[in-house]
């Protein structure tokens, strides 16, 4: 990532997290972690070819070393968002792979003469492209990315962008450039905190030759890596926000569980099904299981679910919400609305005429998934839970 020089922070605090490139060259992570480095960001990509060059060996030494890590993606404005993000998703890998959500750099993109091909598409697009980008990612790996940007670039290229696309930039985790003296950066508008603020482009640590990037950890959360005791897999416990019910905690930390592909079954899935009335030969993740995660996620937390494998048997359960409320268990109608068949999962917001929903059998696996909010058929509230106001 690249910013103008400024006079830089002097700092003395441990490094919160750096950011690498095949800028840095080769990387001595053993050094890096012995430095006292704890987390990593490592370019994945770039346009929809081209692959940073030590990306594969950054992220697999990095997180052999012991190092929190995540990549990130610089975007660029001259071919299609969603293609992009498919070329990340490629590189990006299971959760395992990473314990931070993934990243969009939003910054200037140069071409030869020095020109910002930023300015070469209509402004209108401009919000558009990281919105598009935003969604695939976020559907796909079922966590919120982070938007890297300056104050300077949202403000003359963005025109302070709110929203595009369903997508509202604001509730998504701010990674802030601004090298300053001062004890915190300027936020670009609409964001009112920052998650991580990159200070400085001149940092010196051991085993990296030159220059790297130097950030340091804001208020807001960022995910931290779990380990499913069943299959041994790591994957990050997604922290979306820090209000919510305990039941909406405990889906946040299932987000990454997959069926298995073949005759074998994922034992998780196959306990979630164990929370419904199914026949001992139907637990098996191939069944539909989006009533089975709610019921678990529920039952886990002391509630009595609807223990009914139909995700129809919500729409009775508990007591209706005229609002939809952090956590609330959606309703939907799939097919039709006087079909039988449906879909049930834990609301987290809505992004324009879409809902995000937490919830199980989402594209095969517990993830975050947009719908057309029109889909929704009721809110659900357990009896014994007073609805937050």
């Amino acid at each position: 990532m690249t910013q103008p020089r400024r006079k830089q922070a002097r700092r003395t605090r441990a490094v919160d997290l750096i950011d690498v490139s095949a800028y840095q060259e080769a990387i001595s992570w053993d050094r890096v972690a012995q430095s006292g480095v704890e987390r990593a960001y490592i370019k994945a990509s770039e346009g929809t070819t081209h692959t940073d060059a030590f990306y594969a060996i950054n992220i697999a030494e990095a997180a052999d070393q012991g190092l929190s890590v995540g990549a990130y993606h610089f975007l660029t404005p001259l071919s299609d968002p969603r293609t992009q993000a498919s070329h990340f998703l490629s590189l990006h890998g299971p959760w395992s792979a990473s314990s931070l959500p993934p990243a969009v750099d939003v910054e200037p993109s140069l071409d030869a003469q020095g020109r910002d091909r930023w300015l070469q598409i209509p402004p209108a697009d401009r919000p558009r492209f990281v919105a598009l980008w935003i969604r695939e990612v976020e559907q796909r790996l079922g966590v919120a990315p982070l938007i890297y940007t300056t104050v300077s670039f949202w403000r003359d290229v963005m025109d302070n962008a709110e929203a595009s696309e369903g997508i509202t930039f604001g509730n998504y985790a701010l990674w802030v450039a601004h090298y300053t003296n001062q004890a915190a950066p300027p936020l670009p508008r609409p964001w009112r905190d920052w998650a991580i603020w990159q200070y400085s482009d001149q940092g010196r640590v051991p085993g990296i030759r030159g220059n790297v990037d130097l950030n340091r950890l804001g208020s807001t959360a960022l995910p931290k890596a779990t380990r499913n005791t069943e299959t041994g897999d790591t994957r990050p416990l997604v922290v979306l926000s820090n209000e919510g019910p305990a039941w909406l905690d405990l889906a946040r930390g299932e987000l990454g569980t997959t069926e298995v592909s073949g005759p074998e079954s994922n034992p998780r899935i196959t306990e979630y099904l164990r929370s419904v009335r199914v026949a001992p030969r139907d637990e098996v993740d191939e069944t539909a299981w989006c009533s089975a995660f709610v019921n678990w996620v529920m039952e886990q937390t002391g509630r009595r679910g609807t223990r009914n494998a139909m995700a129809r048997s919500w729409s009775s359960w508990g007591t209706r919400l005229t609002d939809p409320k952090l956590g609330a268990i959606a309703v939907l109608w799939r097919e039709s609305p006087r079909s039988p068949k449906g879909h049930v999962a834990f609301y987290l917001r809505h992004e324009g005429p879409h809902v995000l929903l937490l919830g199980g059998n989402q594209d095969n696996q517990v993830c975050i998934t947009s719908y057309p909010a029109n889909r929704v058929l009721s809110y659900r509230w357990p009896n014994a839970a007073r609805a937050p106001r």
